[in-house]
């Protein structure tokens, strides 16, 4: 919606709300006939302002939401405008896994001791259009297993995108491992061991 029409629109709007504010009062009567004729034109008066009430009720809402509408996609096309351009000013890490976020004994733990026993606890995989998602069983000590696994995997590997969710019901929990185009190809790559069915 251009400018121009929301200014017009604003104007109309501002114009019929002084209207009902303030209506022109009628002229002093002299005479008797002109007494007669001049409750008359109150009377016209009052219609006309009953009238200009309503009609201008009827266009008042419509007239506010066309005008708030383009502000409101405004907003929202400046907020995604924002949200891409952080996006590309964030840095990207390279496609490699960096032991060195991790101390010696936190090394150990993650690749000797956690993905062993998980890679051993997982029960199937799930092939996404940016990566994959592994299940495993849902008891509090798996849980606490991939908790500390994702902490350190988060740590060596920050380009994925991780996820855990717990089915309801008792159901499996699945750890999401996803990210910017190239990770599943990294993943197929480097962690072939891990997406094995």
């Amino acid at each position: 919606m251009s400018r121009i029409f929301r200014t017009f629109a604003v104007v109309l709007l501002l114009s019929v709300a002084s209207i009902i504010a303030h209506p022109t009062p009628p002229a002093e009567p002299h005479t008797v006939s002109h007494r007669l004729r001049v409750v008359e034109i109150s009377s016209k008066h009052s219609e006309r302002e009953e009238i200009v009430k309503n009609t201008s009720m009827m266009f008042a809402a419509p007239m506010l939401f066309a005008l708030l509408i383009p502000s409101i996609v405004s907003v929202s096309k400046l907020a995604r405008a924002q949200e891409s351009s952080a996006d590309a000013r964030r840095v990207q890490s390279p496609f490699a896994c960096n032991r060195l976020a991790l101390t010696p004994e936190q090394r150990k733990r993650h690749f000797d001791e956690l993905g062993p026993k998980l890679l051993s606890l997982k029960k199937g995989v799930r092939e996404l259009p940016n990566g994959y998602e592994l299940e495993f069983p849902a008891d509090a000590g798996t849980v606490q297993l991939v908790t500390e696994w994702v902490i350190g995997e988060r740590a060596c590997c920050p380009f994925f995108d991780i996820d855990m969710r717990l089915e309801r019901e008792g159901g499996s929990l699945w750890l999401g491992l996803t990210g910017r185009e190239g990770v599943k190809q990294f993943i197929q790559a480097d962690g072939a061991s891990w997406i094995r069915k």
